[in-house]
């Protein structure tokens, strides 16, 4: 079995190695610290397992997991964030992800996750998904009732979160107008007007926590 870590942090990324060297099979490994580095190696090595900064530099992570299944449908992604946040997890399962773990989680419950989902299952970090909010569920009922696209529900989360549409732009490597006409589309399908309307919705949804229902949009 052929791993990829991605990870921004060189502690983070050395710790990630040696947690999963404890899993049998691997015959090898693969690093990258950036997200064009990522999309560059996976075009030349084909990868059973890919461990993804949520917050990788160089392109957005969102982006390069789409571009991992372009290239090999079949490479299981596992997506890392320090954000335990039930959004992001589901903006990564939207987009394919296998599972989403918390940073912040134990190694023991992160190899747990990794042999999860090279098994063909999925993982949510326990610290993401509680009993009574399954985000693979919230996921499935949110593409059934409101046919938004990864996409639109990626922008739609980051509106919630206070983002200005600028910065979307940058972080997502879009242009202004793109930004903008999906916020649009946004608004049309939730039957909603205004950021803060969107913001309400997110937090009555259980898609961001209520200390986030506070600051300006």
């Amino acid at each position: 079995m052929k791993i990829l870590i991605c990870e921004r942090t060189k502690i983070y990324r050395e710790g990630l190695r040696e947690t999963v060297k404890q899993i049998e099979g691997i015959s090898f490994f693969g690093e990258t610290s950036d997200g064009m580095e990522t999309v560059l190696l996976l075009h030349k090595i084909s990868f059973d397992l890919v461990l993804l900064d949520y917050d990788m530099p160089g392109l957005d992570s969102m982006e390069i997991l789409k571009k991992i299944h372009d290239i090999n449908p079949e490479t299981k992604v596992l997506v890392m964030s320090s954000n335990a946040q039930k959004s992001l997890a589901i903006s990564a399962i939207m987009q394919g992800a296998a599972g989403f773990v918390s940073k912040n989680t134990d190694f023991d419950e992160l190899l747990s996750a990794v042999k999860i989902v090279t098994q063909g299952g999925n993982y949510i970090s326990k610290t993401v998904s509680q009993p009574e909010v399954n985000p693979i569920e919230i996921n499935n009922n949110w593409q059934k009732t409101h046919n938004l696209t990864p996409r639109e529900f990626d922008i739609m989360v980051r509106m919630a979160n206070g983002k200005k549409l600028n910065d979307i732009s940058t972080e997502l490597s879009l242009p202004y107008q793109t930004i903008q006409r999906v916020k649009h589309r946004v608004l049309q399908k939730i039957n909603k007007k205004s950021n803060t309307e969107i913001k309400q919705y997110c937090f009555e949804n259980n898609l961001i926590y209520s200390e986030q229902m506070t600051g300006s949009n």
